[in-house]
């Protein structure tokens, strides 16, 4: 698992093959802590999730045939 920056790491080299900057790193850490208090329970897997979504739907990651 890991720490919370270590995860957003990870998912950022999984995602786009690069490292987020530190301003995406510290936008990624502001948005967990932003979720719904019901989400804010166990692992935060709902929380994690939302995430996932977020950056799978940045322009950066869209690409054209």
């Amino acid at each position: 698992p890991g720490t919370v920056r270590e995860r957003i790491i990870r998912m950022y080299e999984s995602a786009f093959t690069r490292p987020p900057t530190e301003t995406e790193l510290s936008a990624c850490v502001e948005f967990l802590q932003h979720q719904p208090a019901a989400q804010a329970t166990g692992d935060n897997i709902p929380a994690w999730t939302d995430l996932a979504h977020v950056l799978f739907n940045v322009k950066e990651f869209i690409f054209l045939n």
